[in-house]
């Protein structure tokens, strides 16, 4: 799996993903991440379709626990404004210290913002990411 992780980060150099200061990257997929399909990162998906996300991050996690947080991009006002969608805590397994993986699904179209927290400080994001759902 740190074939998969290491490989993932020189790819998200590649294709522009959102990352903060601290090197955290996210990726999706319509797939389970593997070895063989990690380098087909996708931002577009499908109401009702399972939307598979993996979190990674060059340093060890402290915090025990991560929250996962998805937001909807309003942008029917004059700025953009994010209503939470959907949101859910995991802790962190001895061997999931560098990154997280898990799916969710969206059955509204439009276009959504997911960002990973520490429980610690739920106010300063590790990393976010821009899809949309058709």
């Amino acid at each position: 799996m740190k074939k998969v992780i290491i490989i993932c980060f020189l790819l998200l150099l590649v294709t522009g993903c959102s990352s903060i200061k601290n090197g955290s990257v996210i990726i999706f997929n319509d797939e389970p991440f593997s070895k063989d399909n990690f380098n087909q990162v996708k931002t577009n998906f499908y109401a009702g379709q399972k939307i598979y996300y993996l979190f990674a991050s060059p340093k060890k996690f402290k915090a025990p626990y991560i929250r996962v947080q998805v937001s909807s991009v309003v942008d029917k006002v004059h700025t953009l404004f994010y209503k939470p969608t959907w949101s859910n805590d995991y802790k962190l397994m001895k061997d999931e210290v560098y990154y997280y993986t898990d799916y969710f699904v969206i059955h509204s179209k439009g276009k959504y913002l997911i960002q990973i927290f520490r429980m610690d400080d739920l106010h300063h994001p590790l990393c976010y990411a821009f899809f949309t759902v058709d």
